[in-house]
């Protein structure tokens, strides 16, 4: 080997050596997380639509029935309507009948 080769080396694992002895490397880390912990963030409410079927969430008032409009999504799975909770400005409002004009 030549010297240039050793001397870049030997400068190399001198550099590695000051930087993993710095305070940073020696931080502690950060407490793991327990299953309690965890499962009480992710857990959700459920939704008063879910499960429900078409004529069960058409019934109720906050409940909207998808149906989608292709039959097949992106990865070939077939696409089925359900219910999904709608917002109060989303839902569409029935419309009386009106009386014909003559």
């Amino acid at each position: 080997m030549t010297l240039n080769r050793l001397f870049s080396g030997a400068v190399a694992a001198l550099a590695f050596g000051i930087f993993a002895a710095t305070p940073v490397a020696a931080q502690k880390a950060p407490p793991k997380k327990t299953a309690k912990t965890a499962a009480k963030k992710t857990a959700k409410k459920k939704s008063p639509c879910q499960g429900l079927k078409a004529t069960a969430c058409r019934a109720n008032k906050v409940c909207g029935w998808i149906v989608p409009k292709k039959k097949v999504d992106k990865r070939g799975r077939k696409l089925k309507p359900y219910c999904r909770k709608v917002a109060g400005i989303a839902r569409k409002k029935k419309t009386a009948a009106k009386p014909k004009k003559k």
